[in-house]
Parts: structure tokens; sequence; C-alpha cells
């Protein structure tokens, strides 16, 4: 079977589309690749701007998964998208503000810098969002 220079021509012009196509496709493939990790690398940095600016308990459970953590319980299911503070009860905020006081007067805490700014960052959010409870209305945190 004798093939022609036309039918050769158009082998030649199919194979370079296909490659076009091929590159292409890889390029496009690539260029969703780096504006996902773009996108995740965002994400995660907006999340620690607020875990920066109001600590942990605004924080829901797609800020956890941002940081490569995991979420607590309490805000899966029905409470994916609200916040800490949102899904926990007056106690219990009263609980976690008690045992940060607690830690920051323990000389032997090694973790009192921490919890020193959890409450430099979590009493002013809570009054903020109207969850801080009345026996911290008035405390100063510059006595922190």
């Amino acid at each position: 079977m004798k093939i022609d220079q036309f039918d050769f021509d158009k082998g030649l012009d199919l194979a370079k589309q296909n490659s076009h196509s091929f590159i292409d496709e890889e390029v496009e493939k690539e260029q969703r690749i780096n504006e996902d990790n773009l996108s995740v690398d965002k994400k995660r940095r907006n999340s620690k701007e607020k875990n920066d600016k109001f600590g942990i308990l605004s924080f829901n459970a797609q800020d956890h998964k941002n940081m490569s953590g995991s979420p607590t319980p309490n805000l899966l299911g029905e409470n994916y998208g609200k916040a800490l503070y949102e899904v926990m009860s007056e106690e219990e905020i009263i609980d976690l503000l008690d045992e940060a006081f607690e830690g920051i007067n323990d000389i032997d805490n090694i973790y009192s810098d921490r919890q020193e700014d959890f409450l430099k960052k979590s009493l002013p959010f809570l009054k903020e969002v109207g969850k801080l409870p009345e026996k911290y209305n008035n405390f100063n945190i510059d006595s922190l």
C-alpha cells in the first residue's frame, strides 16, 4: 500500500494536534495543581491570621483542617461551620478560662506562656461576640 504525501501530511497534522492537545492538558493540569496549592496556602494563612488575632475559640472545623489539625468532634456534623465558642456552653467557657488562669499562676507550668496568650486573645474576642462570662466582664487584660 502506497501512502501519498497528502495522507502523510494529514497524519502528521493529526499527530501534532494530538500532541499539542496532550501537552495543553498537562499544562492545564499543572496549573490547577499550583492553584490548589496556592489555595491551600492561602487558607492556612487566613486561619493562622484568625488564630493570631482572635485565638482558638474563633476556629471552626475548616480552620483546624487548614492548619493540618483535626477538629474537635463538637465542630463536626450539624455544627460544621460553627466556631468553637458557638458550640460551647457558658460553663465550658468558664472552665476553660479558669483552667488557663490557674495555669499562668502555676510556676511549674511549662505552658503558662501559651495559656497567657490564650487569655489575651480569648477574653477580648469573647467580649466582642457577646459570649464573655459575667465573671470576667471587668477583668483588665493588661494585668496579665
